[in-house]
């Protein structure tokens, strides 16, 4: 086995990562598909973000139900790097979806606004797990064992029959057991 100073290892994985970004930055750099000449990160950065921004917008012609962002489709990303070149060029987003619009006549590109309401719904599972936790707390707190009260209710003959000594009569019965006096 090779065996290496943790000093010397570490420099060659940081010479291998400086290494590594240069690279990448030689290639964002230089011509880039569809551009003439140099073009400067802050412009691609506005480009991707341009073309981020208005792929979520958009439901995709491929993958029903989705945006163009979210869809996983080959033809989807085909979309996309077309939607960043057009965007390369100067075009405008408006310009952008008009051009996909003649493209796709029979597909709704407009994703629709999502009424207000609908960013509680992932919180609604907690929201209701906490309220029964909040009712069973309370019920605990007041001493509601729910089976002392079925029980009770069982034992006492809840029906409304019976004279009141009868009723008093199994209620002391009901105690002595409860307190252990059999």
């Amino acid at each position: 086995m090779l065996r290496m100073p943790i000093s010397q290892a570490l420099a060659a994985v940081a010479i291998l990562f400086v290494c590594t970004t240069f690279q990448l930055n030689a290639q964002t750099s230089g011509s880039i598909a569809g551009t003439d000449g140099p073009v400067n990160r802050g412009q691609l950065d506005k480009v991707a973000q341009r073309v981020s921004r208005l792929s979520d917008q958009m439901n995709s012609p491929y993958c029903k139900g989705k945006t163009l962002k979210t869809c996983t489709s080959p033809n989807a990303a085909k979309l996309r790097r077309e939607i960043e070149s057009m965007m390369r060029r100067g075009l405008s987003d408006d310009e952008v979806i008009k051009q996909l619009q003649v493209r796709f006549p029979e597909t709704t590109l407009s994703n629709p606004e999502q009424p207000w309401y609908t960013f509680f719904v992932p919180f609604l599972p907690y929201i209701f797990g906490a309220s029964i936790i909040l009712v069973m707390l309370m019920a605990w707190r007041r001493g509601d064992a729910p089976g002392r009260v079925a029980m009770a209710e069982v034992e006492l003959g809840n029906t409304g029959r019976g004279t009141n000594e009868e009723r008093e009569e199994r209620l002391a019965r009901l105690r002595s057991r409860v307190h252990g006096d059999d």
